[in-house]
């Protein structure tokens, strides 16, 4: 439904924790994270990652431009937006699963 000509917009909403679950091992979360981006990717999808926290309004907004570049910006700054490539994102996202503590 979300491949075809006119799709319907869509947004999801996706806790830190379920990311970070490493259900099947790393391959499989690997894959997981790259649907995650790839499907951020279409201009008519909205990825939201709910970070650990004691606040659970906050959130990661990432959307694709019609220009491949990446947009993210959190709801507590909505004024602040981001603009990466999703090579980019995806580096910091290796980086991030590869450190000790990354928070």
């Amino acid at each position: 439904m979300l491949h075809r000509e006119s799709p319907p917009p869509h947004s999801s909403i996706t806790h830190e924790s379920a990311l970070r679950m490493g259900f099947g091992g790393p391959a499989v979360t690997r894959g997981q994270l790259k649907h995650l981006l790839g499907m951020g990717e279409l201009t008519h999808v909205g990825v939201r990652v709910i970070p650990f926290g004691t606040d659970s309004s906050n959130c990661v907004y990432v959307a694709a431009t019609p220009t491949g570049t990446v947009r993210l910006c959190e709801s507590d700054e909505p004024e602040t937006i981001l603009t990466t490539r999703p090579a980019a994102l995806s580096s910091l996202i290796r980086i991030l699963k590869t450190s000790a503590d990354p928070r």
